[in-house]
């Protein structure tokens, strides 16, 4: 077998182990649980609450709880427009309770974000899904719409979505309302350290990033960024002692390799991880300007990687690329490109420790994050969510001043001030004619005392000689 045609079987083996990845990744974590409100039959079995995974897709309300009745969804599968199972104006424990509609379906026949859709379409406020039996909880992927949804999904074992359908299907009324309380929590810190998992061809990385900047930089410094990048190997070279320097997908003997970015296009994977390595350089040495070198890369080199297309991106965002170069070359353990890497020996230990499920991969506080990338605003809430004491621009973002009130105020203050300047002149104008009238009040009255005093001295003397 030729070199090439046996890099073909690798890379489609590669292919199939991200889809793999991206649909079905078994994950030891849970965010949070499910408690069970009523019936209390069903609340004792579950005193710890039911745990959960949350899909990657819709929008998750982190930070946040939602309380839902249950209702067992027709088609049981999801996996056709649903029937209207609900009504809120003729259900009236939503209105005592004040309770969102959850909608329980059962795994398998399609992918889960078309069931998602068909509940959302029926007025659902989150889906429910029942894993397969005996099968580990998974990462429900998105199918490439996820982000058209607005409500989230989880999915729980198969032996607590059983005990829930029985419930549901009981004979006794009292026993088939099912009230169930979900809390999107996350873990707390006085800071927010999140770290970005991509590679160098990711598109969906680079428009999150310009979406997300102007989120990023709201914080102030309150929250940290960490970018990481996905590395694969070449199996087969390594019990060649990683010396097969022939694969045009690899750097170092085949110790750090990427997916050819465009087949049989002029690009290939060994560029790609050179540009991943340079851009964990540019971040290092850069921080400041990496995310304008990030933004300039994705909107003009991701069909160029062949090409020095970077450079340009370099010079226009004020980056010495010698600077890079000195960095990518340090690296190395030995010879340029052939030899073992500090940088990305690292990398790949770490994303292999991480068991990172999927790509790009946010994680915020040490929690993968789960739901739509596309949206900086779902984003921005989980950050807040992980906060102890949020700073205050996640209030002042969704309740700014209301421009109406600030006018009004306005008014109010301008009309103060006017009345007490009016008050001052009236004030003025008072004392002065009191001061007037006083002064020809003491005027008079010295008038007359002198006229008095005068016209007693001229008075004859009638006692004169005595």
């Amino acid at each position: 077998m030729c070199i090439r045609d046996r890099y073909m079987g690798m890379r489609k083996m590669s292919l199939w182990i991200l889809l793999l990845l991206l649909t079905s990744t078994v994950l030891s974590q849970t965010l949070s649980k499910m408690k069970v409100m009523s019936p209390k039959t069903l609340s004792t079995n579950f005193p710890n609450g039911i745990e959960f995974n949350i899909g990657n897709f819709g929008k998750v309300p982190y930070g946040k709880s939602l309380l839902g009745k249950l209702y067992l969804a027709d088609p049981i599968d999801g996996c056709q427009p649903l029937t209207p199972i609900f009504h809120k104006e003729s259900d009236p424990s939503n209105k005592k309770k004040n309770t969102a509609p959850f909608v329980l379906v059962e795994r398998g026949g399609c992918d889960f974000v078309t069931k998602t859709h068909y509940a959302e379409i029926i007025g659902a406020k989150m889906v429910i899904v029942i894993n397969y039996e005996n099968q580990p909880s998974i990462v429900m992927g998105d199918d490439g719409l996820g982000n058209t949804l607005g409500i989230p999904s989880i999915i729980i074992s198969y032996a607590d979505g059983k005990q829930l359908k029985e419930k549901l299907n009981s004979k006794v009324p009292e026993e088939q309302t099912v009230t169930l309380l979900v809390k999107f929590d996350m873990p707390q810190n006085l800071n927010v350290e999140y770290m970005l998992w991509i590679s160098s061809t990711h598109q969906s990385a680079y428009t999150f990033l310009e979406r997300f900047r102007k989120f990023h930089n709201l914080f102030e410094g309150a929250i940290k960024i960490q970018p990481h990048y996905v590395l694969w190997y070449c199996y087969h070279c390594k019990f060649e002692g990683w010396n097969d320097q022939s694969n045009p997908n690899c750097i170092s003997g085949g110790r750090y390799c990427a997916p050819d970015p465009d087949d049989s296009g002029p690009a290939s994977g060994r560029q790609v991880v050179m540009e991943d390595l340079r851009q964990m350089c540019i971040f290092e040495k850069y921080p400041a300007l990496w995310w304008d070198y990030m933004e300039g890369f994705g909107n003009t080199c991701l069909d160029e990687f062949q090409t020095t297309c970077y450079k340009r991106v370099l010079e226009a965002v004020g980056i010495s690329n010698d600077v890079i170069e000195q960095c990518i070359k340090e690296s190395f353990k030995g010879e340029l490109v052939r030899s073992d890497n500090d940088k990305l020996e690292k990398e790949r230990e770490l994303f292999k420790n991480m068991n990172i499920p999927f790509w790009p991969a946010l994680i915020i506080n040490q929690v993968t994050y789960r739901g739509n990338l596309e949206d900086p605003e779902e984003v921005f809430d989980a950050i807040c969510a992980s906060f102890t004491k949020a700073p205050e621009i996640c209030e002042l973002y969704y309740n700014p001043a209301d421009p109406s009130l600030w006018h009004y105020l306005s008014l109010v203050l301008i009309a103060v001030a006017v009345f007490g300047v009016f008050l001052y002149m009236i004030v003025i104008i008072y004392k002065k004619r009191l001061r007037k009238e006083l002064s020809k009040q003491m005027e008079s009255h010295i008038t007359t005392a002198v006229s008095q005093y005068v016209a007693m001295k001229d008075m004859p003397a009638t006692n004169e000689g005595l």
